[in-house]
């Protein structure tokens, strides 16, 4: 089960501390950060080209319930081949996100129209995805039947290829597909920052952009993977948050600095003893020195990284 902020702020009577923005979910092995289907516009998060349009015939191509449906965010900007400005960025920016070990980037992409791949006097047509300025994906589509497209999908990733979908149609105009979030290259990015920067742009001498060649993505996530580690520094913040009177802060902390040295040392059973201790104290203090609501973040916090460690 995930818990948000939502159900933390629920649980807190109101506070929902930014050092855990994500709720008890920071607990847990992987949680979604963010996530969006551009549905209701592009959220404040994301900058530079934010244009938002229907997503005409791509509507239901996906997998599973993950697909293209109402709008998605369009990107027609630049013209290098014509001598025109750059195309610009589509820029999606987190901040105050909890300990973590790294990413999963997740998105729907549509390469719309005349995409000219490379090796053709149109070409070539390139995109790309950097996270916080480091390229993780530069590759060149085709959809006109003129130049190469160098990117191979993985198993799963290939939606549709070279199909009418909406927006300019015939000739050399065509459409294609991809999930992104299947494709290896889009999981476990190491990343450890409490920011995070992803840039979405095309490239390349080609690139004409406009009414010839545009992109879109949609159903935007963007998942945090935690060690157990980093799991338990998100519990500890959580109770150093609270302001709670020392000495009940310290004893609860003495039992998280206790599992963390025993998981450093690989003693899973201390480990699994000492989180248990730490919610029978929770238990204990709740309506006391704990409010109920701080007595169970707390608790699901500990059971959640109790079931993480393989606890009995």
């Amino acid at each position: 089960m995930k818990y948000t902020c939502k159900l933390l702020t629920a649980l807190l009577g109101g506070l929902c501390l930014s050092l855990t923005a994500l709720g008890s979910a920071a607990f847990a092995a992987s949680v979604t950060a963010f996530d969006t289907d551009f549905n209701a516009g592009a959220p404040p998060e994301f900058s530079g080209v934010t244009t938002t349009e229907s997503v005409q015939g791509y509507a239901g191509l996906g997998t599973g319930l993950d697909v293209f449906s109402g709008n998605f965010l369009r990107n027609t900007t630049g013209n290098n081949f014509g001598g025109g400005p750059p195309p610009v960025k589509t820029t999606l920016t987190l901040t105050d996100l909890p300990v973590h070990t790294s990413i999963n980037v997740k998105f729907l992409l549509a390469i719309i129209d005349s995409w000219d791949g490379g090796g053709c006097f149109a070409g070539p047509d390139i995109f790309n995805v950097t996270v916080d300025g480091l390229p993780i994906f530069s590759q060149a589509f085709e959809n006109s039947g003129c130049g190469t497209q160098t990117y191979v999908p993985p198993p799963g990733v290939q939606l549709a290829r070279r199909q009418q979908l909406g927006f300019t149609s015939g000739g050399f105009f065509a459409d294609s597909a991809y999930n992104m979030g299947l494709d290896p290259t889009f999981s476990d990015v190491p990343h450890t920052s409490s920011t995070l920067t992803v840039e979405w742009f095309a490239s390349g001498t080609g690139w004409q952009g406009d009414g010839d060649e545009s992109w879109a993505i949609d159903n935007v996530e963007v998942v945090l993977n935690l060690s157990v580690e980093d799991q338990l520094t998100n519990l500890a913040n959580l109770i150093h948050g609270f302001g709670l009177l020392p000495g009940i802060e310290n004893s609860l902390l003495a039992k998280v600095d206790a599992a963390q040295d025993s998981v450093a040392r690989g003693d899973t059973t201390a480990a699994c003893n000492q989180l248990q201790a730490l919610i029978n104290e929770a238990q204990a203090q709740s309506d006391k020195h704990l409010t109920a609501a701080q007595a169970t973040a707390i608790i699901i916090a500990a059971q959640t990284i109790r079931t993480d460690l393989g606890c009995p």
